[in-house]
């Protein structure tokens, strides 16, 4: 795909840049990774949860100070976390460009008429609040002609749990950005020999292959593109 560029994904930093939509999903790298000739053109950057490895402080302020038409988009919950966070690195976080997330999708414009649509769905990741992001448009994304893009990072579940949404079960994407984080037998094996083992517990944290594969095979179009995400 010469339209999208990962930049991260996995501990060491997520950020996936989608040219023609004018977006980044996650920011959990330091600048230095970026190139900062795609902030010109950008419109939003997509934020899902408060680890440093998709919330890198120090990058996000560094980005809206310097190109302060760019809008960050964050749940209530993520804002709140912020200001901690924020307030950690001795900066605030009233002063960069931000939009809490509402029921009502996010309409913008891409290129010239052309428009595309942001909604989104709280999902499960422990005891944090994470946000999973679909995007639909009409501006092509390589052979994608009418893209419906899912992203969605560290979640420990698709469906519903507590006060959750899940993942979309009435979507038909045609490009997937899911994680699919470990093996669940190779993962349960090693808590039957010591059911403390932190790297196990930590992995159940995430989706595993097999429900990542399940989701993928019911809301991928036939003709759909999945990426998986670490």
């Amino acid at each position: 795909l010469n339209d999208i560029h990962m930049f991260g994904s996995g501990s060491s930093g997520n950020s996936l840049y989608i040219k023609p939509y004018k977006v980044i999903i996650d920011m959990g790298l330091p600048y230095k990774n970026y190139d900062p000739s795609i902030f010109y053109d950008l419109k939003y950057v997509l934020l899902t949860h408060e680890h440093g490895d998709h919330f890198y402080v120090t990058t996000i302020d560094k980005i809206s100070k310097t190109f302060p038409h760019i809008t960050f988009v964050m749940s209530e919950p993520l804002y709140e976390k912020g200001i901690e966070l924020f307030k950690k690195h001795n900066r605030n976080i009233e002063d960069i460009n931000y939009q809490i997330l509402s029921d009502k999708p996010i309409i913008y414009e891409t290129q010239g008429d052309t428009y595309a649509m942001i909604y989104h769905n709280v999902t499960d990741h422990g005891d944090i609040t994470n946000v999973a992001y679909t995007i639909k448009g009409f501006e092509p994304i390589d052979h994608i002609k009418e893209p419906v893009i899912l992203y969605a990072s560290d979640l420990t579940t698709t469906e519903p749990y507590k006060k959750t949404d899940g993942l979309p079960k009435d979507e038909s994407y045609n490009l997937m950005f899911l994680e699919a984080n470990y093996n669940a037998e190779d993962v349960y094996e090693v808590l039957k020999k010591d059911p403390y083992d932190r790297k196990a517990l930590g992995n159940l944290r995430h989706l595993s292959e097999i429900n990542a594969f399940n989701y993928v095979r019911r809301y991928l179009a036939k003709d759909g593109l999945y990426i998986p995400l670490h």
